[in-house]
């Protein structure tokens, strides 16, 4: 649950920029680690399990505004192949 929060993902940013500071601005870590964690997350609020973002100040799920039967679920050919 913590791994999928916003804390988390601001969290690890930091301690990704930081590492990008110390050892090579050049790589753009902070860049690579934005876009994987961060498409990461999009694409589990698209599934039927949901994402809880506020953890652990708010247990609230979170889902991208899309109708029941268009939600991705877990083993799912579709879900894979995405």
């Amino acid at each position: 649950m913590i791994t999928h929060s916003l804390l988390a993902f601001v969290g690890l940013g930091g301690l990704v920029g930081l590492m990008e500071k110390m050892y090579d601005e050049t790589l753009h870590f902070m860049l690579i680690f934005t876009l994987g964690y961060g498409s990461h997350l999009l694409f589990d609020m698209m599934t039927v399990d949901r994402v809880p973002l506020g953890y652990p100040f708010s247990r609230r799920e979170c889902v991208v505004p899309l109708g029941a039967q268009m939600r991705l679920k877990d083993g799912d050919f579709a879900t894979e192949a995405t």
